[in-house]
C-alpha cells in the first residue's frame, strides 16, 4: 500500500533552496514527509545536462537527514566547478536548489 504525502502547500523539503555556494562534498538538509511514497534527488550542470541521479529511495523513512554529494557524475568522474541545480522530489513535490560547487578534486 503507497501512502501520499501532505499537499504540495504543507511540504517544505529543503532546509533552504536559495542559491548558495558550497564546497565538495554538498551537504543537503531535506526533510522527508510522513508517509512518503518515493524520494529522489537528481543533479543538472549549468547546461541542463542531467548529471547525477543522486538517490532513489522507495519508502523513504520519514524525518530530517543530510544528502551528500561529491561533484562526481553517474559515471564516478569528477565534474568542474560550477553551478548545479539540485532537485530534491518526494512523490508528486519537488524543491530545487541552484549550488555553485568549488573545491578539490574537482576539473577546472
Amino acid at each position: 500500500m503507497l501512502f501520499r504525502s501532505p499537499a504540495p502547500a504543507q511540504l517544505r523539503l529543503l532546509e533552504g533552496n536559495a542559491p548558495t555556494r558550497s564546497e565538495v562534498p554538498l551537504r543537503l538538509a531535506i526533510t522527508v514527509p510522513v508517509g512518503a511514497a518515493r524520494l529522489t534527488i537528481d543533479v543538472w550542470d549549468r547546461f541542463g545536462e542531467h548529471v547525477r541521479h543522486l538517490l532513489d529511495e522507495p519508502q523513504p523513512a520519514a524525518g530530517p537527514r543530510i544528502a551528500a554529494w561529491d561533484a562526481t557524475d553517474d559515471g564516478g568522474q569528477p565534474l568542474a566547478e560550477g553551478s548545479f541545480i539540485i532537485r530534491v522530489t518526494v512523490d508528486d513535490h519537488s524543491e530545487s536548489q541552484i549550488v555553485y560547487i568549488t573545491g578539490r578534486g574537482m576539473t577546472r
